[in-house]
């Protein structure tokens, strides 16, 4: 719309200035190297509104467009403003419910025994804390029987065997 309102605006300017320059007599116009015989006083006049009207029509039309162009930044800086507000809210927010939970967490805190589910024997079995016989996988009850990777017969799991 501004550069709408550039190109009527110089139009009109030069065409007003080729008019002005380029008549000598009264009853002659010529611009741009056309000449109009027979042209009146009347003709002319109306020729300058006609151009003064165009001039204001550019002028107008670039007045307009700055506007909208301001008014679209400033709605634009105002929405930055609200989101920027908004996330430092969010952060505080944040931080206060960080807190919070670290708060209720130190005073939550149950002391853990060194073994949650103690395993005794009775007659020989093992058992868990639920009292039912403790299922172990063959091999590993006895101290340094479990399976090694580096054992030969041992499968390597993983990308490479390794």
């Amino acid at each position: 719309m501004i550069a709408l309102g550039i190109v009527l605006a110089v139009v009109s300017g030069v065409f007003a200035l080729g008019v002005v320059l380029s008549n000598t007599s009264a009853t002659q116009a010529e611009a741009f190297g056309v000449s109009l015989s027979n042209v009146t006083l009347g003709g002319l006049f109306l020729a300058g509104v006609v151009t003064g009207a165009a001039l204001l029509i550019g002028l107008t039309l670039m007045l307009a467009g700055a506007i909208r162009k301001r008014h679209r930044r400033q709605a634009i800086k105002s929405q930055v403003k609200s989101v920027q507000g908004e996330r430092a809210g969010l952060a505080d927010e944040n931080v206060r419910l960080h807190e919070e939970l670290e708060e209720q967490r130190r005073r939550s805190v149950v002391p853990v025994t060194s073994n949650p589910y103690p395993q005794t024997t009775q007659g020989g079995l093992s058992t868990t804390a639920g009292g039912g016989p403790a299922v172990e996988p063959e091999g590993f009850g006895q101290a340094g029987a479990a399976p090694q990777v580096g054992d030969p017969g041992v499968k390597r799991s993983g990308l490479f065997r390794r």
